[in-house]
């Protein structure tokens, strides 16, 4: 019988498993592995990853350190998270044999990724132990066995991105830099955005002694190596539009002690601390006021990102807010505007009116979105009270038991 390890487990995870052992009878053990204890190929043993925090990627991290162990290299990942930022998915995009099972967390899904995650075990348990076995040879420097094995890999494996990655670096080792550059080129070619490939090219480069290429390929990993910052940023913004506000802070604080001076991160604290009504926090007024063209677009972008993920009232409280911080007054009347759209969407159309009634009032003449708006609300508004009155003598007339007449039902109206 198969042992599920747990990394970074929760504790709603563990009795959920406990849960499916006891009604189920589902037949797999788990156990946090102690340090140094590895699961068993043999036994189809596998890990479940939870990525608790997506914005701290320490789910990822579990999951690249158990890639980089030659022990562990092969055996399977299950990997709970919610759905990774693009930064995020291109380090998750350059780990081998892991299943991904996207929150929320649901039994159905969950049964589906542990089943697949069996049957490729039970096909390919062979070719997992060689891939350990390379690996192996490769983390110990043993290149002329790697490259046997590698050899022996290939029908099946010659394709794969892992393949051009590790001949590259067998190459690479055997001092066999040509063919080791075409190799990287190739994986290069499969996946561009890789850190890892970015990283081999780099090496190769430096040791071939193209000092051009190096400088190229180096300033390109050092744009990838801002994925860190730019998830940070990404769970901020997310956050913030689901109303969790202290998680959103959190993440836009640690994306400050990455880049200090990072505005995306500063305007993303003021927003959060807007969404709580915070107006009197530290600075919000210098900044407004150094910036109020550029705040008040940020809050425009965050707003209408808000309605359009469905959180209406956390929009409406961030527009709210911000009015009462932004220094110039004549670029408030788009929040107005904003602030009717979200209403507008969610179906609050006498609140939508009223807002865009106020967008009018402080609007300069030229601006006619709002009279517009105005227009086809007051229209809808009045189809929609009409279609309630209709509504109204309708009922009205088969409680009486009378036959139903438009005509005496258009002369009742009102009555």
């Amino acid at each position: 019988m198969s042992t599920i390890h747990l990394i970074h487990h929760s504790d709603d995870l563990v009795q959920a498993l406990n849960g499916y052992k006891k009604l189920l009878g589902w037949p797999h053990d788990w156990k946090v592995p102690q340090k140094n204890e590895t699961p068993s190929l043999d036994l189809h043993d596998f890990y479940i990853v939870y990525n608790r925090d997506p914005e701290k990627l320490d789910g990822l991290k579990a999951a690249q350190h158990l890639r980089s162990n030659p022990e562990t290299f092969a055996v399977p990942i299950l990997f709970i998270s919610d759905k990774l930022s693009d930064y995020a998915q291109l380090l998750f995009d350059d780990l081998d044999f892991v299943w991904l099972c996207e929150q929320p967390f649901h039994s159905r899904r969950f049964f589906d990724t542990v089943a697949k995650v069996q049957t490729y075990m039970a096909s390919n348990i062979s070719f997992l132990r060689q891939a350990n076995e390379t690996f192996n040879a490769l983390a110990s420097g043993q290149f002329t066995q790697a490259k046997k094995a590698l050899n022996v890999m290939a029908d099946r494996f010659q394709n794969s991105l892992r393949f051009h990655i590790w001949s590259a670096q067998v190459h690479l080792g055997l001092k066999e830099l040509d063919r080791a550059l075409d190799a990287a080129l190739l994986a290069q070619k499969m996946r561009p955005k890789s850190l890892e490939v970015s990283n081999l090219l780099a090496s190769i480069y430096y040791k071939k002694g193209d000092t051009e290429n190096y400088n190229a390929i180096v300033q390109q990993t050092l744009r990838l190596a801002e994925i860190h910052l730019q998830n940070l940023l990404h769970w901020g913004d997310v956050y913030l539009e689901q109303g969790n506000v202290e998680r959103s802070i959190t993440a836009f604080e640690a994306a400050l002690e990455k880049e200090p001076e990072n505005q995306r991160a500063k305007q993303g604290i003021l927003a959060a601390n807007l969404v709580e009504g915070r107006t009197n926090i530290a600075g919000t007024a210098e900044i407004a006021s150094a910036q109020s063209m550029e705040i008040a677009r940020m809050f425009n972008l965050k707003g209408i990102s808000m309605a359009e993920s469905g959180h209406f009232r956390t929009a409406e409280r961030l527009y709210n807010n911000a009015m009462k911080i932004l220094p110039n007054k004549e670029i408030a009347y788009k929040l107005w505007l904003n602030l009717g759209l979200c209403m507008k969407k969610k179906g609050d159309l006498p609140a939508a009116l009223a807002y865009f009634e106020k967008c009018q009032e402080l609007a300069p003449p030229h601006y006619k979105r709002a009279e517009a708006q105005i227009l086809a609300l007051k229209d809808e508004l009045k189809k929609e009270e009409s279609s309630k009155d209709f509504s109204r003598i309708k009922d009205r007339v088969i409680r009486q038991g009378d036959v139903l007449n438009y005509k005496k039902i258009q002369s009742q109206k009102g009555a």
